[in-house]
């Protein structure tokens, strides 16, 4: 039953008119119009893909989008021009009716900030594959993977429960623990041992682990455990889909990655993840909702975008609505008085033109609230997406809910906002010398000046050969400059950037995977959480403006115990004020401090010099706050990059 293709809303007894729909046929009666009327444009768009390196506004020759959802079949009953069939079936109507939806932008697209208006999305991913090879496919733990056991756990707070040693004594279902094992998880890391235990006992959750220890798994498992024993399961007989958890996290990758995960471990069972992002189709994305979802994935925009998104009524005076008891539950008044009668059907008289608002997904049954790279969704750039959020109509204040936070890095202002949206008695689980300087990563820094990065990027890739290796730039004119000097220089290179087109990104990362362009050049939209195999080389051509933007960079690296190589290209003049904070990282990570880096970070201007945590890259705040320190000031924010075009 699909809502978003074929109105749902008709009386008892009546036929399914699906035929008619596809036929174009008008219906009999005098229904409302379908919310998506004609005014929404075709499902489908024929536009020009943008070209692989032509430039910022370059775009290739029209080619089209093909898919499921094309709007070829545009007859009056699917248009639902007073279409009973193809509208809201069997009822009354007004003198005046309207359907509209909250955001018709869609047909048109978004603004540009010139003003102008950019094309329609019309890009639906590729159906995903539903055999098991494909689903559980993994790469094997590194040659350190059994070191992990070595590494300094902090757990603070109150009465935090036991940590386990093995899957098995999590008390996980069989069809959970079936998954795990075809998964190739032999065994939890550090980071799982806690907080599996931790979220299972429902305490809520700040967790700072080093990039590529599992952090994924660490909160999947327990929320899905949770939702298999309470017998949860998506129906797609539902118009009012309620998810039980929400996951949320900066970029388009990396919350599709997190899907994908989430996908694996709900393999067989009646849990539902879905995604939703930027760059797709929104009406592809409403209906995969449509079908049923218990774990709703997203970045913040679109997220937000799909919450607040509903179909509104507008009638005039006298006007009636025939509903089912069921479907009165789902519209939520806006306006004046509303009287009702117990029968079977139950009548709306709506007076003044008041609108009636139907959404497509509710919160009230939400339980569990992760923010994956937390101090991401927590800086200036989403916080206030993040408030919004758990300000929507029925969403559980948080003493009602779980919230769980996940990073790499947790500056202490960050981590003193995050306590607005956890219970007072939230547990902190720190896991090693870690914060981005695994040591697994081997770290190496060459002293450069501007003008001869390039050939200095081209000694290091000769040396790499057809080994994956990630080149990070700071802005998206420089990846896809850098990317055409290297494809000239005969070496396979693609680039990913906020301003390529969701298909091309993806299309980028497939050619990177499979081994094709071996190279990638990327900006900070492939910083954080990507979990790509057989990356054996990271490179910074262009250092970040900040010290955990390069945890997180060298973090693509030398994961799940495999042993990696950074190399950062570092100019006095412009990578000065990171000396210090450079040298934290390497001595934390048992590096080798290069002595003109040391010279560099005490001649002036560096900041950031500490060697404090006893080696963990986050602490409490609460444990400073209670010894008596003062507080620090709160880290500068620091001027957004070029390419924080995120979602």
């Amino acid at each position: 039953m699909d809502s978003f293709d074929r109105q749902e809303f008709v009386p008892d007894g009546a036929s399914n008119h699906s035929q008619d729909y596809s036929r174009g046929r008008r219906g009999r009666g005098g229904g409302f119009r379908s919310s998506f009327s004609s005014e929404m444009g075709s499902w489908n768009d024929h536009g020009g893909e943008r070209g692989a390196f032509r430039g910022r506004g370059g775009r290739g020759a029209n080619s089209t989008q093909d898919n499921d959802f094309s709007g070829e079949r545009r007859g009056r009953g699917s248009r639902g021009e007073g279409a009973g069939r193809g509208g809201f079936g069997g009822g009354y109507r007004g003198k005046n009716e309207e359907i509209f939806t909250q955001d018709n932008k869609e047909s048109e697209g978004p603004e540009n900030p010139d003003g102008s208006v950019r094309p329609k999305v019309t890009y639906v991913p590729p159906a995903l594959p539903e055999d098991e090879d494909s689903v559980f496919a993994h790469y094997q733990q590194g040659i350190n993977f059994d070191k992990y056991d070595d590494i300094l756990v902090d757990v603070s707070g109150t009465n935090p429960a036991s940590a386990i040693l093995t899957f098995d004594e999590a008390a996980l279902c069989e069809s959970l623990r079936k998954n795990i094992s075809k998964s190739g998880y032999s065994k939890p890391t550090p980071v799982q041992k806690h907080a599996i235990p931790i979220i299972s006992a429902g305490r809520d959750l700040m967790a700072c682990a080093q990039t590529g220890s599992g952090k994924t798994a660490a909160f999947l498992l327990p929320i899905l455990q949770q939702l298999m024993a309470d017998g949860v399961a998506a129906s797609s007989f539902s118009e009012l889909q309620e998810p039980e958890a929400i996951i949320v996290a900066p970029t388009r990758e990396l919350i599709n990655q997190i899907f994908l995960e989430a996908r694996k471990f709900a393999y067989g069972t009646c849990v539902r993840p879905v995604v939703v992002y930027g760059g797709v189709n929104t009406r592809f994305q409403l209906r995969e909702i449509s079908k049923g979802c218990n774990i709703v994935c997203g970045t913040p925009g679109r997220l937000l975008d799909v919450i607040g998104r509903g179909r509104d009524l507008l009638l005039d005076d006298c006007s009636f609505v025939w509903l089912t008891c069921a479907q009165v539950d789902m519209f939520a008044r806006i306006g004046p008085r509303i009287s009702l009668q117990t029968t079977k059907r139950q009548v709306f008289h709506v007076s003044c033109g008041a609108p009636l608002h139907f959404s497509l997904i509710g919160l009230t049954k939400l339980r569990y609230l992760v923010l994956d790279e937390a101090d991401r969704m927590l800086d200036m750039g989403f916080e206030p997406d993040m408030r919004r959020l758990v300000s929507s109509p029925g969403m559980p204040p948080k003493e009602n809910r779980q919230t769980l936070l996940f990073s790499a890095t947790y500056p202490e202002d960050i981590q003193r906002l995050a306590a607005d949206f956890l219970k007072m008695d939230y547990l902190f689980l720190a896991v090693g010398i870690v914060g981005g300087a695994c040591s697994d990563v081997e770290q190496t820094f060459v002293q450069v000046t501007k003008f001869s990065k390039r050939e200095q990027l081209l000694d290091v890739l000769k040396t790499t050969g057809n080994e994956r290796t990630m080149v990070f730039v700071e802005t998206k004119r420089q990846a896809d400059f850098i990317a055409t000097f290297l494809c000239q220089e005969k070496l396979p290179t693609t680039s990913i950037h906020g301003d390529r087109e969701q298909r091309e990104r993806e299309q980028a990362l497939a050619d990177f995977r499979t081994g094709k362009c071996p190279v990638l050049v990327a900006t900070s939209v492939a910083a954080r959480g990507l979990d790509i195999p057989d990356v054996q080389h990271v490179v910074n051509f262009d250092l970040p403006n900040n010290i955990d933007e390069y945890v997180h960079r060298i973090g693509r690296t030398g994961r799940c115990g495999n042993i990696g190589r950074a190399v950062s290209f570092y100019d006095p003049e412009n990578d000065n004020q990171l000396a210090r904070s450079l040298i934290t990282i390497l001595s934390k990570a048992r590096q080798v401090v290069p002595s003109w880096l040391e010279e560099s970070a005490f001649s002036g201007g560096a900041t950031g010099f500490n060697l404090s945590n006893k080696g963990f890259a986050s602490s409490d705040s609460r444990k400073f706050k209670q010894a008596g320190g003062e507080r620090s000031q709160p880290l500068p924010q620091v001027a957004v990059a070029d390419d924080d075009d995120w979602e």
